[in-house]
């Protein structure tokens, strides 16, 4: 009924709601909301800041109208993304938290393009795959180690999927990389051939949008700090995480924990898992350890987390569904 009315609401007064995305994120917040919500096509437009976000946009909504972001026209709505939760309504624009929006369906924008099987990135059926999402510097000298300790053969693939492009060519990742004697193979646009990657020991992947499709094809992820465990679950992979951020001191993570601040970004992906033992926290002492056990052991891991996705579903999506309709309906009432 909510849905109903915030529809005719729509419709009388010739509203249209204008997404504005800067980042994926904030594209994937955008579906989940209006497939939530139940929002009609007709009063939904897309922008996007730059061309790098451009390709993902006509992808997620081929069916929509999407443009370069514009000052928004008299009759539309701007709705905008707040990354820690919070919620403002103004003259003409909702600010809305973006968890849970972003989870919504996250399978749904996993590609299933044969390109990113094993064959053609040449890997030998006997060798894991192991996808470290968007990992911090101190997170990735932590599953580097980890990772030199491994007594497997073959060695797992590891691709680092880093959350931004290297910006000191003469001090990076790579090269660093190279000198400890690994092989290693840097990815840097969509168009580039995924064959080296059989002869690598290490891909350091720098693309966009890029990520979700290569937990398809691993057999383990391991989740940087504050980052959205979803993807990983919804692609059925065991899920490793650092709980904490590893650069602050012993007091300063207990303040954050005691006041909240702690998975502010993922809050309901990280409680969920959590409490359904859908993932395992990270010890950064015995992380090689922790590996060998998850790849020997996914099932427990891969059924947790299918039953907090289940939760999420059934129970967190109706309550997020009667909450954001209401809000939307105020701030559609303000415009």
């Amino acid at each position: 009924m909510t849905s109903n009315k915030l529809n005719r609401l729509l419709h009388k007064k010739g509203t249209r709601l204008f997404f504005r995305a800067r980042v994926i994120s904030h594209l994937k917040a955008a579906k989940g909301f209006i497939e939530i919500l139940k929002i009609p096509q007709k009063h939904v437009v897309v922008g996007y800041a730059d061309n790098a976000i451009k390709h993902f946009a006509k992808r997620i909504f081929s069916n929509y109208q999407v443009i370069a972001d514009r000052t928004p026209s008299p009759d539309w709505l701007s709705v905008q993304f707040d990354t820690y939760g919070f919620t403002r309504i103004l003259k003409n624009e909702l600010i809305i938290g973006i968890d849970p929006y972003k989870y919504f369906h996250p399978e749904n924008l996993i590609q299933k393009q044969t390109k990113f099987s094993r064959q053609n990135m040449r890997i030998a059926a006997n060798r894991k795959i192991i996808v470290a999402s968007s990992p911090d510097q101190d997170e990735v000298k932590v599953i580097i180690k980890a990772y030199r300790n491994l007594p497997l053969n073959p060695k797992p693939l590891l691709i680092l999927g880093l959350n931004a492009p290297e910006n000191e060519p003469d001090h990076s990742l790579k090269d660093s990389l190279l000198k400890m004697g690994f092989r290693v193979t840097k990815r840097g646009k969509h168009a580039q051939s995924l064959s080296s990657f059989g002869k690598s020991d290490i891909v350091i992947l720098n693309t966009r949008g890029e990520l979700l499709s290569f937990f398809k094809t691993a057999d383990l992820a391991i989740v940087g700090y504050e980052r959205n465990l979803f993807e990983p679950a919804a692609a059925g992979v065991p899920i490793l995480y650092f709980a904490e951020p590893l650069d602050m001191r012993k007091k300063e993570r207990r303040l954050m924990k005691e006041f909240g601040l702690i998975w502010r970004r993922n809050e309901t992906s990280h409680k969920l898992l959590e409490t359904a033992r859908g993932g395992a926290q990270i010890n950064p002492d015995t992380l090689t350890d922790q590996i060998l056990d998850a790849l020997d052991h996914p099932d427990y891991l891969v059924e947790g987390a299918q039953k907090a996705l289940k939760i999420f579903k059934h129970k967190i999506i109706p309550i997020v569904r009667v909450h954001g309709t209401r809000t939307l309906i105020k701030a559609v009432l303000r415009n």
